[in-house]
């Protein structure tokens, strides 16, 4: 009994730590991408007050789907064998949604930041972003090989 309770604190610790990890390693890439986002934008103070409320909002939205999507694909890696046709459309339907919803988040976010910065800027923004994403899995596979 002791063994087991011993093994499961353990365990729980290995979790935390691994979360942990994982919460300041997304800390530091958001980090990254705001000092990314403000070089490549060349923002005024005035248009820096207005976007970065905005953005921070689209950007915790995009986060919660791409969770949601992760957490779908996860579930077809895991049981992809065993799925029932139900189980295999319902997270069909769920990606296939969740791909809606960014494009809809994306279009909102072009929308509203109109309003606050040039559209030069909201394309430069969306190249950014790109850029980023393509740089940091450059680093990524860099750092495994």
């Amino acid at each position: 009994m002791k063994t087991i309770l011993t093994l499961l604190l353990v365990l729980s610790s290995l979790s935390v730590f691994s979360q942990k990890n994982k919460e300041q390693r997304q800390e530091r890439i958001r980090t990254l991408k705001v000092g990314f986002l403000t070089e490549r934008l060349d923002l005024s103070s005035e248009e820096a007050q207005g976007f970065w409320p905005i953005y921070n909002a689209f950007d915790k939205e995009m986060e919660a789907l791409r969770s949601n999507e992760f957490m779908a694909l996860r579930t077809y890696r895991k049981d992809s064998e065993s799925l029932t046709d139900e189980q295999a459309q319902n997270i069909l339907n769920t990606i296939l949604e969740v791909q809606q919803k960014r494009m809809s988040q994306k279009t909102s976010l072009a929308n509203e930041l109109k309003g606050v910065i040039s559209i030069k800027k909201v394309l430069a923004l969306f190249k950014a972003e790109e850029d980023f994403k393509r740089q940091l899995l450059h680093e990524l596979r860099k750092r495994k090989s």
